[in-house]
């Protein structure tokens, strides 16, 4: 059986995470700030038994491990996001919420689906056809994860209120604290302006080449 949380282990895990000088500049931040995660959305043997036996001091850890993983998650600029088997968004970080679902706040999102969004988007200008095309010419990417049960990098693309959006996203399953699948886990950096630049470098090449 899994080993029950502790809330010491925890903070030194967070601590770790946030001592992480290069987050900006790398994905291995963002990978440690979806394993914990992980372990505080699927609970756990730790955290049933605390419920059940109505013991304060664990559900009071509890929610300091959420409310510290929540503060991790909306001061990066990365967005990061859970979901369970049908698509429903069951977290969402400050970055995701306004930069992507256009959500007035962290909690709008749950129980809801990207198309609820997208759709609320688009019906704010029916006539612009490119107000909001984000996420269709991508392919269910949710479902390539589980149904290959392994994390996997992709790139999601769009606009958003007009204007281009391009995402390095990493998805992965998630699993409960049995072992069981029950969503995913996923996260996406916004690399706009480097896939611009590597346009523009490609289309230079290929202007030499012709010359």
């Amino acid at each position: 059986m899994k080993e029950l949380f502790n809330i010491e282990t925890f903070r030194s895990k967070a601590k770790s995470v946030l001592n992480n000088k290069n987050f900006v500049e790398t994905n291995e931040y963002i990978l440690q700030l979806e394993g914990l995660l992980n372990e505080v959305l699927s609970g756990g043997p730790g955290f049933e038994k605390a419920e059940k036996e109505q013991n304060p001091e664990n559900v009071e850890n509890y929610k300091e491990m959420y409310q510290l993983l929540r503060m991790m998650c909306d001061n990066v600029p990365d967005m990061i996001w859970a979901k369970n088997l049908n698509n429903e968004y069951i977290f969402t970080n400050k970055a995701i919420s306004e930069g992507l679902l256009l959500a007035s706040d962290t909690t709008e999102p749950i129980g809801k689906t990207d198309m609820f969004f997208a759709q609320r988007a688009r019906q704010l200008f029916p006539e612009n056809s490119e107000w909001h095309t984000f996420g269709e010419i991508c392919r269910d990417t949710d479902t390539i994860v589980l149904q290959n049960k392994a994390p996997q990098r992709f790139n999601e693309y769009g606009n958003i209120k007009g204007k281009f959006l391009y995402l390095d996203v990493i998805k992965a399953p998630f699993y409960d604290s049995e072992g069981n699948i029950i969503g995913t886990v996923g996260s996406g950096r916004n690399i706009t302006h480097e896939h611009q630049l590597q346009i523009q470098h490609d289309q230079a090449l290929e202007s030499l080449k012709t010359q």
